[in-house]
């Protein structure tokens, strides 16, 4: 066999490939801006609310990792346990 026809053969089927997987790549893509714009989210509202209004959360590891990981839902069960007397 021809080494060009196999190149291009070899070509193809990575450009099939790519096509099918472009959707799945873009789900995810977007899923990971999501998860990060969700945390930096949380994050900033949690500064917000320690700087400015004195909400005394304290800002320890663990409770920035829960805003980080869990964003705006972390930070509601946050204040909830604040306010609860248990944080």
């Amino acid at each position: 066999m021809n080494p060009l026809f196999i190149f291009a053969l070899a070509a193809a089927v990575l450009i099939l490939i790519l096509l099918i997987f472009s959707g799945f790549i873009k789900s995810l893509v977007s899923r990971i801006l999501l998860f990060i714009l969700n945390g930096l989210g949380g994050l900033i509202l949690l500064l917000v609310l320690v700087y400015v209004f004195g909400v005394e959360i304290p800002l320890q590891l663990p409770t920035v990792a829960v805003v980080l990981i869990f964003g705006l839902p972390g930070l509601a069960s946050l204040l909830i346990l604040h306010y609860g007397g248990m944080l």
